[in-house]
């Protein structure tokens, strides 16, 4: 299938209803040439797109999901942090990640801040919410949210948070 991407940081706000309009599949960010390096990626309720996030290696800064739904193609995570970076991930509202939740390679550090709420429904055989997969080890995991973290899982191996060689989680 056709994938068209959106690189992140022309803009500080992101518009998930505006991407899904064009027919957008991905969000990249981190690219070096970006104006801003803190985003804000906004949905709306109800609205579900079948996006997918993908965080640079070597990015360092905030991301912000304001009552956002991520879905992806089978196997691969909503968002996906590649070795290197840095992320603070500020949840607001209510955030839904559908498929695979959030990949932390190990290198990566994800921090969680905010007072929003997120549901990660896992569906594959093989499953992660946040971490990596059961035979890797992922990066570092530090939640510090105030909001509530849902996990649903539906698969025959898997891990809620963290990966199956293990890593650093810090709640």
């Amino acid at each position: 299938s056709q994938k068209q991407v959106y690189e992140a940081g022309s803009s500080n706000r992101v518009s998930l209803s505006l991407l899904a309009q064009y027919g957008c599949t991905d969000i990249i960010v981190g690219k070096e040439d970006s104006v801003y390096r803190d985003i804000t990626i906004v949905g709306a309720p109800n609205l579900r797109t079948d996006m997918h996030v993908k965080v640079l290696a070597g990015y360092t800064g905030e991301i912000t999901l304001e009552n956002t739904y991520f879905s992806n193609i089978k196997s691969r995570p909503c968002i996906e942090i590649e070795e290197g970076s840095n992320v603070t991930l500020v949840i607001n509202g209510n955030n839904t990640l559908n498929g695979i939740g959030i990949c932390v390679a190990p290198g990566a550090s994800l921090i969680t801040k905010g007072e929003g709420n997120m549901t990660i429904i896992c569906s594959d055989a093989h499953y992660y919410g946040i971490g990596n997969t059961y035979d890797s080890r992922h990066g570092d995991l530090i939640f510090n949210h105030n909001g509530t973290l849902f996990i649903d899982s539906k698969g025959s191996e898997g891990v809620g948070i963290g990966s199956g060689l293990g890593g650093s989680i810090e709640i």
